[in-house]
């Protein structure tokens, strides 16, 4: 199987049919979303802990929802990279 074996058929028309400006146009993009979400689910302090403050509801003062630890923020740890791989750098 090549490294490419378990993409999707989608990804893989990327890969046959778009040249390196289409892929790294796609790739700011997806990273400009990427960061998005990461400053909507951002860590802040409150209350002596850090949470975070998109689960937590966070006003920039109080919190609507019960404090999300941001070490247990499930959009953090799905964006996180699987343990034991790297994730190239640009």
């Amino acid at each position: 199987m090549s490294r490419y074996g378990d993409l999707s058929p989608r990804a893989l028309w990327w890969l046959e049919n778009c040249d390196e400006l289409d892929l790294a146009e796609a790739c700011a993009s997806y990273e400009a979303t990427l960061e998005r979400v990461r400053q909507l689910h951002r860590a802040v302090e409150y209350g002596g802990q850090t949470i975070c403050a998109e689960c937590s509801a966070w006003d920039g003062q109080s919190t609507n929802n019960p404090p999300v630890a941001h070490d247990q923020c499930g959009t953090m740890k799905a964006l996180a990279p699987p343990k034991g791989t790297q994730c190239p750098t640009t």
